[in-house]
């Protein structure tokens, strides 16, 4: 099975207001909305279902070591450039608990032998994702409408691990697995 850690967006209306823009009306974009929105900490990858135990020890084990903390939705921005745009999202940010809450992620699962990509990561939430070129001036519309827009905030209290079963209409998110933040409401 493939397989992720993640939070999800508690309130994805957060977004509506960027989502009306006219880039969403292309035929070369995909919204990202038809599952539950989130942040990927961690991806696995492939793995095998025995796993999921091991995995949600560890899980558990960090986060129950760390607090719930704001993150901050703000700014848009794509990857693979405005030439050849891959994927629409919006950042997360925080003070430093989201860097520590990544960095213990990956050190146990390398421990368990997942390896984290080798590229740093840059916290997002997928948007959209694109199917084919859109035309350029509105790319880079939307990236410079919203550059610095906070879109919003709210406390990471829960991480899930989660199986993504692909489908050609886009992946299906299933949760293996929550574990809850220090001091999180149980």
């Amino acid at each position: 099975m493939r397989a992720f850690i993640c939070a999800d967006v508690s309130d994805p209306s957060i977004f509506h207001q960027a989502l009306r823009h006219p880039l969403f009306a292309s035929r070369c974009i995909r919204r990202a909305d038809t599952q539950p929105l989130h942040y990927t900490l961690f991806f696995i990858g492939e793995t095998d279902d025995d796993a999921v135990d091991a995995i949600s020890r560890e899980l558990d084990s960090i986060c129950g070591r760390i607090r719930g903390f704001e993150v901050v939705y703000s700014g848009i921005g794509i990857f693979g450039g405005n030439s050849s745009p891959r994927v629409l999202w919006a950042g997360v940010h925080d003070d430093e608990n989201l860097d520590r809450i990544i960095r213990e992620i990956s050190a146990k699962l390398a421990a368990l032998g997942y390896m984290s990509e080798e590229r740093a990561s840059v916290p997002h939430v997928t948007l959209a994702r694109f199917r084919c070129k859109p035309e350029r001036q509105l790319v880079e519309s939307i990236i410079e409408e919203y550059r610095n827009t906070e879109f919003g905030r709210e406390k990471l209290t829960r991480v899930h691990l989660k199986r993504s079963i692909l489908h050609p209409g886009g992946a299906e998110h299933v949760i293996l697995h929550t574990s809850l933040l220090g001091g999180a409401d149980h």
